[in-house]
């Protein structure tokens, strides 16, 4: 039974930059929550949650237009959700 680290909280952002994508988007959401950019890094799953909760973003294409507004789901974070290790972490 795996058990909850940690909840990122939902969140609903405009992008306010160009060039953005997805990814990024998560990613600086992630970092925003964690303090941390490797646990950022390795978080599974988020990705595919934010496009469950937004199902109209894979037409927008690789880079999200200016001004898209991306709803970023409530995740739990389980032991064992975070991909890789390094042999320096704990």
């Amino acid at each position: 039974m795996s058990r909850v680290v940690h909840i990122i909280p939902a969140a609903r952002l405009r992008t306010a930059r160009e060039d953005l994508m997805l990814d990024q988007l998560c990613f600086d959401h992630l970092y925003s929550v964690l303090k941390d950019r490797s646990v950022a890094g390795r978080v599974k799953g988020y990705l595919e949650a934010t496009y469950d909760a937004n199902p109209d973003l894979a037409r927008l294409g690789m880079v999200l237009p200016l001004g898209t507004v991306v709803e970023l789901p409530e995740f739990a974070l389980e032991q064992g959700s975070l991909s890789g290790a390094r042999l320096w972490d704990e």
